[in-house]
């Protein structure tokens, strides 16, 4: 909306004045928040869902790395070559890297990382007992 005043008057630049004094003038400094790395650790080190999820995701990963590391040994006294393990281990840890892209799509999509992660946990859990079930 556009206003028009009848005549010019001269206090039309004492109204300019303050408002080009505004934007002329330098910000003030914003205080920065307090940062402790410690208290940052400690709140870390304290949450219980953050603990759960590292000692899970931590059995997972170290439970595939002794199967895919002890392949050899599972599957040689079951008929099996030494360079069939090597490609059962290739084939794993292609299908683990697929697996994170995917896990990571699905999370970034939906914003359900708790439920992406139970579902991870499951899956690991399942495929590890049919893996270990077949073997014997």
């Amino acid at each position: 909306m556009i206003f028009f005043k009848e005549k010019a008057g001269e206090d039309d630049s004492a109204e300019v004045e303050p408002i080009q004094e505004a934007l002329l003038a330098p910000e003030e400094p914003k205080e920065k928040p307090e940062f402790s790395l410690k208290q940052q650790y400690k709140d870390l080190l304290t949450n219980r869902s953050y603990n759960f999820m590292t000692l899970s995701i931590s059995c997972m990963v170290s439970e595939i790395f002794i199967i895919l590391t002890l392949m050899s040994e599972i599957l040689v006294p079951h008929g099996y070559t030494d360079h069939d393990a090597s490609v059962f281990g290739f084939w794993g840890n292609l299908m683990g890297i697929v697996g994170g892209i995917l896990a990571a799509a699905i999370i970034t999509k939906t914003d359900k990382y708790k439920m992406t992660s139970i579902w991870l946990i499951i899956g690991t859990i399942l495929g590890t007992a049919g893996f270990q079930l077949s073997a014997t």
